[in-house]
């Protein structure tokens, strides 16, 4: 090769320094990885049928190799044996649906790979791989077993790429503007829906427990009768005193509840207190206090804890004067990378929510801290290995006590 198509195979590797100096660590990683970041995935599609063209000018000619050309020998000298048997189960892949026969799917894997499957091994790869409504094999998912996880240098390749394309519009009056007509909502909660009698009755309660005095110094200034009752009347002015406004006819469902006296149509603020004293709250199965925000990052939870090195190496690499910011497009690229499953308004609310300068930029240190308090939910997956592994233990050291026994 000439010195200018060197570099530019280099460029293309992304591997060019300006000390003269070749990082070959990570040059034969780009060559061997099979991930789905890699080179070999981004040029899969037409590599074969390039790789038999570049032979032939090969063997023809005895000029120097171009980048192009030495990208593909190169792939072709490291991934040699994975690509033929791609190219074997292609052509044996008549309807194009990834997935052969099963006496193909024997016959291309021993003849290959160089080795003898016995009949209890096939039945293991087809019950594994095996397609049973078509009673085929799925060469796909039987190769994709052989593909790696995408390497850190590769996430962060990556981000640096999409990060270059993203374009994210970010103005500082409009958020201003949305952050000057916020409001609070909380105290007109109550009238936009009929509440049952069980949320009324949680509603009071939460008013006793925490605003139990101002609530008593309410009810004595209104009722100053000598019994210090509070008929229907005076008990809804009360409680809009508090703060909580009740429909009418929800007002009703919660006095006909109440222990009120005969004939007089009262309540004092002992019985009051003493009902919702016995009260018992019913239990929420989702915390009240969760957000939208909180929502998302749960969400996000088990791909982010999977990758949690490779997040901190990516956003360290992005932000090296350690400010504990990256930009909005750093950001969205890394989501983009690590494929998580989030919506473009999903996206939206975190930037804003973690915009805290109003700059544009993400604050990724509360965001991360979220996934160090907050306890993480295992999924069904993780549960059942979680269990598979429990049961190993167990065996292994049933047998190892068995042995001490039997010594």
């Amino acid at each position: 090769m000439t010195a200018v198509d060197l570099e530019h195979l280099l460029a293309r590797f992304n591997l060019r320094r300006k000390d003269g100096m070749v990082h070959y660590v990570r040059f034969i990683g780009k060559l061997q990885s099979r991930s789905s970041l890699s080179l070999l995935h981004r040029m899969l599609e037409n590599l074969i049928d390039r790789i038999h063209q570049d032979k032939e000018v090969l063997n023809n000619a005895s000029a120097h190799f171009k980048a192009s050309e030495a990208e593909y020998h190169l792939l072709e000298l490291c991934q040699g044996v994975f690509l033929k048997v791609l190219a074997r189960f292609r052509k044996a892949d008549v309807w194009g649906k990834g997935s052969v026969t099963r006496d193909d799917f024997r016959e291309i894997t021993e003849k290959m790979m160089q080795i003898q499957l016995e009949d209890d091994q096939i039945l293991v790869l087809v019950d594994a791989f095996g397609e049973p409504a078509s009673n085929t094999v799925s060469y796909i998912k039987f190769l994709s077993f052989f593909q790696g996880r995408p390497t850190t240098a590769e996430l962060k390749e990556e981000v640096e790429r999409l990060s270059s394309l993203i374009t994210v519009r970010h103005r500082l009056d409009k958020i201003r503007y949305r952050k000057s007509i916020e409001m609070d909502l909380s105290r007109y909660t109550h009238e936009q829906k009929s509440h049952s009698l069980q949320e009324l009755q949680t509603i009071i309660w939460d008013l006793l427990q925490h605003k139990l005095w101002p609530f008593c110094n309410v009810f004595l200034s209104v009722c100053k009768n000598t019994d210090c009752t509070a008929d229907k009347e005076k008990l809804d002015a009360i409680l809009q005193r508090m703060n909580v406004n009740l429909l009418p006819e929800e007002f009703e469902k919660l006095w006909h509840s109440l222990p009120v006296s005969c004939p007089q149509e009262a309540i004092s603020l002992r019985k009051l207190l003493y009902y919702f004293a016995k009260f018992k709250k019913p239990k929420d199965n989702v915390p009240k206090d969760v957000g939208a925000v909180a929502l998302i990052q749960n969400k996000l939870s088990s791909k982010i804890i999977k990758q949690w090195k490779e997040v901190k190496s990516i956003i360290k690499a992005r932000d090296p004067k350690g400010n504990g910011q990256v930009s909005f497009t750093e950001i969205c690229a890394l989501f983009l990378a690590l494929k998580l499953d989030i919506t473009p308004a999903e996206l939206d609310t975190l930037c804003q929510t973690f915009d805290l300068n109003q700059d544009g930029n993400f604050h990724y240190l509360p965001f991360l801290k979220f996934y160090l308090t907050t306890p993480r939910q295992l999924n069904s997956e993780e549960r059942r290995a979680e269990k598979e592994t429990n049961q190993f233990n167990i065996e292994n050291l049933k047998k190892q006590l068995k042995a001490q026994n039997m010594q």
